[in-house]
């Protein structure tokens, strides 16, 4: 059995980094609709795990919602930074996980037709961590990866026994704060700084003024 993972995808923080790495306003909005599915499905209380974990902001966001949270990363840095901030990330691939079934409400993994190695024999192997009820979210980081088609994942999840309770686009939002952090490092202005942390500050604004396209694609399966 493969690993599971591909580390490089996951590169190393800055020297010296030591908070959680956060995501922009619109990245945010993307999880949190996420979690907003799993409580109106009843999951809120229950075991999640995120599979290429890095630094744990989203568990982070889930543990405040009251799931209790696990992770595993490759880089080492990366999960280092979780664990000093109270949240259990192991490093490691899969084959560094407790060999558990029926064990998990939620398995997550974000962009995993990067992360994993061998998607269907790895995902084939995911699947059995999960209580009967339980659910997999699986994202892409585009609607086409490689050779394989979001109806070639959609019908890879079906073949291991998961309903597809919910799919479709993701819309990544380009907030206006993104905009201006880019712009800062190309001319180094602490105005556009300002800016930039402004509208970090007040996310409706940094929402409501952003604009979208699709990005990627996401399936919600129900064992």
């Amino acid at each position: 059995m493969n690993n599971g993972f591909n580390a490089e995808n996951n590169p190393a923080p800055e020297s010296g980094a030591g908070n959680i790495l956060v995501e922009d306003n619109a990245v945010l909005h993307i999880l949190g609709g996420h979690l907003d599915f799993l409580e109106k499905e009843g999951k809120a209380l229950g075991k999640l795990l995120d599979i290429g974990a890095k630094s744990g902001q989203f568990l982070q966001m889930a543990e405040a919602r009251g799931f209790k949270v696990s992770g595993v990363e490759t880089n080492n840095e990366l999960a280092n930074i979780g664990r000093n901030n109270g949240l259990d990330i192991r490093t490691g691939t899969l084959a560094d996980l407790p060999k558990v079934e029926s064990f998990y409400d939620v398995i997550t993994i974000f962009n995993f037709a990067k992360i994993l190695r061998d998607p269907q024999n790895d995902l084939k192997q995911i699947s059995k961590m999960l209580t009967d009820d339980g659910f997999m979210i699986v994202t892409t980081n585009n609607q086409k990866h490689g050779n394989q088609s979001t109806a070639e994942y959609t019908n890879m999840l079906e073949s291991l026994g998961l309903q597809i309770a919910k799919s479709g686009p993701i819309v990544h939002r380009h907030s206006i704060s993104s905009f201006f952090e880019h712009l800062n490092t190309k001319l180094h202005l602490s105005l556009l700084r300002s800016v930039s942390h402004f509208f970090k500050n007040h996310s409706s604004i940094d929402l409501a003024l952003s604009l979208g396209e699709p990005s990627g694609y996401f399936l919600i399966g129900k064992k």
